[in-house]
């Protein structure tokens, strides 16, 4: 388990209060050398897993891009009034200009 910051201080202020007393202050010397080793030894653990990560990240990535490259983006949604040809609503004839007012064909 890993030394925390208050067990740190608390150690170096009891090796300088027992100065005089060697074996207490080997003890506490050999307590910090070992948290300082175990800290050491997890930052180079987690240095190696982060690299892991990036190349993976990095791997999923080119990957990914070759997965769009090949697919490409999907193509636009048409809609169904879209597809239909326009009959130009505007210049349809209307009933007035077809018929005349006896309700007979107009011949133009």
């Amino acid at each position: 388990m890993p030394m925390t910051r208050e067990e740190f201080n608390s150690a170096v202020t009891d090796i300088l209060g027992n100065l005089s007393d060697a074996g207490h202050v080997s003890q506490k010397l050999d307590e910090l050398r070992t948290a300082f080793n175990d800290e050491v030894s997890d930052k180079e653990s987690k240095a190696v897993q982060v690299t892991e990560l990036e190349n993976q990240k990095k791997s999923l990535q080119e990957a990914n891009m070759q997965l769009f490259l090949k697919i490409g983006s999907p193509a636009p949604e048409t809609k169904e009034d879209d597809t239909k040809p326009d009959t130009g609503a505007a210049d349809a004839p209307t009933f007035d200009s077809l018929f005349g007012e006896d309700g007979n064909l107009k011949s133009d």
